[in-house]
């Protein structure tokens, strides 16, 4: 038996699916997902519907999970016969929709809207269920895992004294000990972001902190897992330095692979576009998508992108994409055929 954490999912599907694959997880482990499953990535009902079916896994509660629902239960309710709309503040109710659209939410609004009222049900109560913080003890070493951290915890505080909002939103000071005998774990703040932090985009660690968030949904991040008995750190999609999504040639309908690759920059702020490599067998043909506006709107920098919309698009521009590689056509007319080709 083996005890894993998790953090910061953000609707990473196949990453998820590939770390469970990479740690040989069984009936007999353990999982605890440290919160913000839902949101930003291109699959968040998906993954929680996964999650759901693991009876060996447990859920805390993030600030996405927070934001997220307030919202989705209005969107259940509101084709009920029995909707009274006079029940909800609208003006509270549209500035939690602004919130919530601003931090990646259309993507599970998405997903929720195409499942059933069951299965919509099933969501909002299982998110309601989510826990706030565990306490566990593993090989005599105490672990307290949370969302975002104990910003606003004093020595001598309990736990039960602080705010929700305390535990799943307000982040912590990394340099600061919190506990002289537990050790925090949480996610919330990428590690590509904490300032000072020698290798961003891997597990932190630092007095008793430990960070586990390493950007599963940016282009440039990775899912990371902690084994807490052996202290093993996992990381899905990382190959030699980079992230890989690969489309074959076999579920593209293409043939050709397809391949794309985004830079794991150190520097968050130093993140490039990802780069598009079709494999011809005799040699990979790279595609820039800084000069492809129709390819932009499908991926950047921040995001997974929807694999399904760019399987599409390279179906589409193909032909047009191999023709300017080998320089039969201009610049100016492949730009025009791509407008064309939107979709």
């Amino acid at each position: 038996m083996a005890t894993y954490v998790m953090s910061d999912l953000h609707g990473a599907y196949d990453r998820f699916e590939e770390m469970l694959e990479l740690i040989n997880f069984s009936d007999d482990d353990v999982l605890y997902i440290l919160g913000d499953i839902l949101d930003r990535g291109p699959h968040p009902i998906k993954l929680l519907q996964k999650i759901m079916e693991m009876p060996n896994v447990t859920c805390l509660v993030g600030n996405h999970e927070m934001m997220a629902l307030g919202c989705l239960e209005y969107l259940f309710e509101k084709d009920d016969s029995s909707f009274r709309e006079e029940t909800y503040d609208m003006r509270d109710l549209l500035d939690l929709f602004s919130l919530w659209r601003e931090n990646g939410g259309m993507t599970t609004k998405k997903e929720f809207s195409k499942i059933s009222k069951e299965e919509q049900k099933e969501i909002i109560d299982y998110i309601k269920e989510m826990s706030i913080y565990e306490e566990l003890l593993i090989d005599g070493q105490k672990y307290l895992l949370l969302h975002a951290g104990l910003g606003k915890y004093k020595e001598g505080k309990k736990i039960t004294d602080c705010s929700v909002i305390d535990l799943v939103e307000t982040r912590p000071d990394y340099s600061k000990k919190y506990m002289e005998d537990s050790i925090l774990i949480v996610g919330h703040t990428p590690t590509q972001l904490i300032e000072g932090n020698p290798n961003p985009g891997y597990i932190y660690k630092n007095n008793n902190n430990i960070v586990i968030d390493c950007g599963a949904y940016h282009g440039s991040g990775r899912l990371a897992a902690l084994c807490l008995e052996s202290g093993e750190e996992f990381y899905a999609q990382v190959i030699d330095g980079f992230d890989l999504l690969q489309i074959s040639e076999e579920d593209s309908g293409l043939d050709y692979d397809i391949f794309l690759l985004s830079s794991a920059s150190i520097n968050r702020k130093e993140d490039t576009l990802p780069h598009l490599y079709i494999d011809c067998g005799e040699e990979k043909i790279p595609i820039s998508i800084s000069n492809n506006p129709m390819l932009l709107n499908l991926i950047d920098n921040s995001t997974i992108p929807d694999l399904d919309l760019l399987k599409e698009w390279i179906r589409k521009n193909m032909d047009v994409l191999l023709k300017h590689w080998n320089q039969e056509i201009s610049d100016r007319e492949v730009l025009n055929r791509l407008f064309e080709n939107d979709v």
